[in-house]
């Protein structure tokens, strides 16, 4: 079920046996954090197979008879300091067995969202094994799951500095790079980890998304369509990119992208409101009213979507129906100058119809 299981359990397989651009709106960051991924942030790098130590080969036990005065016992000497020397090895395998336990039981805590206790026993581990890149990576992933992306930065890039071309890790850097909007340095992760994972659609959207913060539009469109290339239901990268189109002016495939997007998750509210700004910017005021209602039904409290349903209303030449949502908005908005001057022309409206 989990990757991360997967990967700690290998490392013990193989050791046992070797407006219009403002208007138009993306995802809120803590619904890209939680939807974006398909897979959930867990541990998935994969450990170099660890080579088990040859055991030292038991000395036999012998019962022999005390030896006759003045001979000489040569074996004993020799015998002692073979044992001597079995003593590291000894010692080396018990600590990789120990690294191995707390690495498993870390997967398990993190499989069970108990990223304290992984982190604790990753951190047991990295302490027997300081060069453990996989247990650098996993309590980076386990870091990243408490959106403590800093530490987990830092640990993924310890790990790369001991394995370059561990491309999880370079994976996982650009998640916790992505979640702290530092999309230039994420772009060149995602980059390396699709050397990996090239048919990721959802490494694909991160890196597309990545590239329209930082203005590369064109980059970011050839990304989101090579994301949805590879995962048609993509609805992060249907949305997102029927809002490049919606920039574009190519209104009609922008809400065909919009419509597919409903079609999969009639609850993703930005969905709606960009087939609210849509419709507007196409005069369909109706259709724009009512997707900006059905926006409000899932976020009441948006002001946003008030202000943009009032225009909407104000085109349809209901005053009275805009001025009640452009009051709602400063309401829930006191300090958007936007909505105080709207709400003074829908106030002036209302007054010319009487």
């Amino acid at each position: 079920m989990n990757v991360l299981r997967i990967v700690v359990a290998a490392v013990a397989v193989s050791t046992a046996m070797t407006a219009v651009k403002a208007d138009f709106q993306e995802l809120p960051r803590s619904t890209i954090r939680q939807s974006i991924d398909p897979l959930p942030r867990r541990i998935t790098s994969e450990p170099a197979p660890v080579t088990p130590k040859a055991e030292p080969r038991p000395r036999q036990e012998t019962t022999a008879p005390r030896p006759a005065r003045d001979v000489v016992q040569p074996a004993a000497p020799k015998a002692a300091a073979k044992a001597e020397t079995a003593k590291p090895e000894t010692a080396k395998q018990d600590t990789a067995k120990r690294v191995r336990e707390l690495l498993l039981s870390g997967s398990a805590h993190h499989d069970n969202d108990a990223y304290d206790k992984a982190i604790a026993d990753f951190t047991e581990a990295l302490a027997l094994e300081p060069k453990s890149s996989d247990a650098l990576t996993s309590r980076g992933w386990s870091y990243s799951a408490k959106d403590e992306d800093e530490k987990a930065i830092s640990d993924f890039t310890a790990a790369l500095a001991l394995r370059p071309r561990m491309t999880e890790a370079n994976r996982g850097r650009a998640e916790s790079l992505y979640a702290l909007n530092r999309y230039q340095e994420a772009a060149a992760d995602l980059t390396i980890a699709l050397t990996a994972r090239p048919k990721d659609a959802s490494l694909y959207f991160k890196r597309g998304h990545s590239y329209e913060m930082m203005k590369d539009i064109d980059k970011a469109l050839a990304d989101y369509n090579t994301a949805l290339r590879h995962d048609p239901k993509n609805v992060e990268a249907l949305n997102n990119r029927g809002r490049i189109l919606m920039e574009r002016k190519a209104f009609p495939q922008a809400l065909a992208d919009f419509a597919a997007v409903l079609a999969i998750d009639p609850k993703m509210v930005a969905a709606h409101y960009n087939t609210g700004i849509a419709n507007l910017h196409m005069q369909k005021f109706d259709d724009a009213r009512e997707a900006m209602t059905r926006a409000i039904a899932l976020e009441p409290a948006n002001a946003e979507y008030h202000f943009r349903r009032a225009q909407a209303y104000r085109w349809m030449k209901k005053p009275e129906d805009a001025l009640k949502d452009a009051r709602r908005a400063v309401e829930l908005a006191p300090d958007n100058q936007i909505f105080k001057l709207g709400l003074q022309q829908f106030e002036a409206d209302a007054k010319a119809r009487v």
